[in-house]
């Protein structure tokens, strides 16, 4: 539905839910899949708090895929960006 009338934002944001989906039910696969088209899409328009929750996302995809390596990189990374473009943790 987003892919016909949503933004391209919006449709970015739905790409990354859907990896997340992917990702925690084991298709790795798929999940970098819709990943991959999610970052291309926030990069195109330039958002950094839409790229920082993908690298969440591939940080939990190495994890799953037990590439605790590739995770602390990709943590690193995300280490990089400014702190206001970093998902707060919630309260619980």
């Amino acid at each position: 539905m987003f892919m016909e009338y949503g933004s391209t934002w919006d449709i970015a944001n739905a790409l990354t839910d859907l990896g997340s989906l992917a990702c925690e039910q084991g298709d790795c696969a798929a999940a970098r899949s819709l990943y991959e088209e999610s970052m291309v899409i926030f990069g195109e328009l330039s958002d950094i708090r839409g790229i920082a929750r993908l690298l969440e996302g591939f940080i939990g995809l190495a994890i799953v895929q037990d590439q605790p390596e590739r995770a602390l990189r990709l943590a690193g990374i995300a280490n990089t960006l400014p702190q206001e473009t970093r998902c707060a943790p919630t309260a619980g």
